[in-house]
């Protein structure tokens, strides 16, 4: 496991530099994928390994400089899409989706 990047302030990535954050770690990825020899020491060989990005875990804003989707707005809702219902909440001066719970049954309490 590999703690590979922190970002601590949101206002250093923008869509536009996020990359440059993502790039040392898109290189790495790139040989790793490779095959890299390696050697065990319990077994006393070597032997070669690839490796890849399983997962990663961040905030939503930075879920969508990620993977390079829209998170706010009307389609706010990467998974929906523009299939979710919204609509401009006058007095909270944003727009909500109430549309959310359609992946739900009828009779769940949320």
């Amino acid at each position: 496991m590999m703690l590979t990047l922190i970002i601590l302030e949101k206002e250093l990535v923008t869509s536009s530099n996020v990359d440059v954050y993502l790039q040392p770690l898109v290189d790495e990825l790139h040989v790793l994928w490779k095959s890299v020899k390696a050697w065990d020491t319990y077994l006393g060989a070597s032997f070669s390994f690839k490796t890849m990005c399983m997962w990663s875990i961040h905030d939503f804003l930075g879920y969508g400089l990620f993977v390079g989707c829209v998170t706010k707005g009307q389609i706010g809702c990467p998974p929906c899409g523009p299939t979710i219902e919204f609509r401009f909440a006058r007095k909270l001066q944003k727009i909500v989706y109430y549309g959310s719970r359609h992946y739900l049954p009828n009779n769940h309490p949320y």
